[in-house]
């Protein structure tokens, strides 16, 4: 647990993350527009780009990216000389100054999770083990199995904002609410490519806060390409609000139907290998103190949620 948190706070961690994913989407924006640097269009992609790198390396809440007013109005103070454009020293400084606050508050809601979490679960454990037929089920389960769930869900409840079945109940939603957002900031009735692919961006953003463990990469902008050509029915090289509506539905139709194996796998898994270690730690000289004075119940949590954010943290 402590090197997860002193990850989140140590600020040259914060800074070797921030450069390698801005430096990663500064190179590919620039490689895909032939621009040496970013034109505000090219900057406010490369911002959803990266909200979509900070959201699946970080475990706790979504963050929601900035609104396109706040994206132009932060470009004009970080665009030092003035030429309309960022480069990418100003791009690393725009980031920078946009997620200040992310990694803090990611770091205190894990630190209430992790100390809160275990010990809620296994109160309500207790209660539940006297629940006729249910009570019999819950008494097998092991207390840090049970604590890891209870944690898990936890963390994967504070990414949750809206909807319960984001498949039936929430594309129309989504698409319908970001097509009038594109729509009306661009000022046209329809999509063209370039709004098309701000709005995939806009879409995978809302998706994502729905996986517990998986997180979705966005497709690339050649693939939305070739995507338009299937979905723009009447061939005017725009995308209306149905045909949005069929493009995601088409783009996302495996997306949202996942079950995660690595999931099963952390919850069957991780709990038994983190007592394991726990008893086998316990023997060590001065380490084994302060591992003996943890509860089974947190010491397997923690260990669980680190695997979980193990397997969404690998930057490339």
């Amino acid at each position: 647990m402590g090197q997860i948190l002193d990850k989140l706070q140590g600020k040259e961690w914060r800074r070797k993350q921030i450069r390698k994913i801005t430096d990663r989407v500064f190179d590919g924006v620039k490689n895909e527009t032939g621009r040496a640097n970013l034109k505000f269009e090219d900057l406010y992609i490369a911002v959803l780009i990266v909200y979509n790198d900070i959201n699946k390396h970080l475990p706790g809440p979504h963050f929601d990216p900035p609104p396109k007013d706040k994206v132009r109005e932060m470009m004009q103070n970080c665009d030092i000389n003035l030429d309309g454009e960022i480069d990418r020293e100003e791009f690393y400084n725009f980031i920078k100054q946009l997620t200040a606050d992310t990694f803090i508050i990611v770091s205190q809601k894990l630190i209430i999770t992790l100390a809160v979490a275990p010990a809620v679960a296994l109160a309500t454990k207790r209660s539940t083990e006297k629940v006729p037929g249910v009570g019999n089920v819950v008494q097998k389960i092991p207390n840090s199995v049970y604590a890891s769930l209870v944690t898990l869900a936890v963390v994967w409840f504070q990414k949750q904002t809206f909807g319960d079945d984001p498949k039936k109940m929430q594309i129309k939603i989504i698409t319908d609410r970001i097509f009038d957002t594109v729509k009306n900031d661009r000022g046209r009735v329809n999509l063209k490519f370039e709004d098309l692919y701000i709005a995939v961006l806009l879409v995978y953003n809302d998706i994502n806060k729905f996986l517990p463990v998986t997180h979705i990469d966005p497709p690339s902008k050649a693939k939305v390409r070739e995507i338009m050509k299937e979905c723009d029915i009447n061939f005017d090289g725009e995308i209306d609000r149905n045909e949005f509506y069929d493009f995601i539905k088409q783009i996302t139709s495996d997306t949202v139907t996942i079950v995660s194996k690595r999931l099963i796998l952390t919850f069957a898994i991780a709990p038994t290998v983190a007592m394991l270690t726990k008893k086998i730690t316990e023997g060590i000289p001065h380490v084994g103190n302060i591992v003996r004075w943890l509860p089974n119940s947190v010491y397997a949590s923690t260990v669980t949620l680190a695997v979980w954010w193990h397997q969404k943290q690998k930057l490339s």
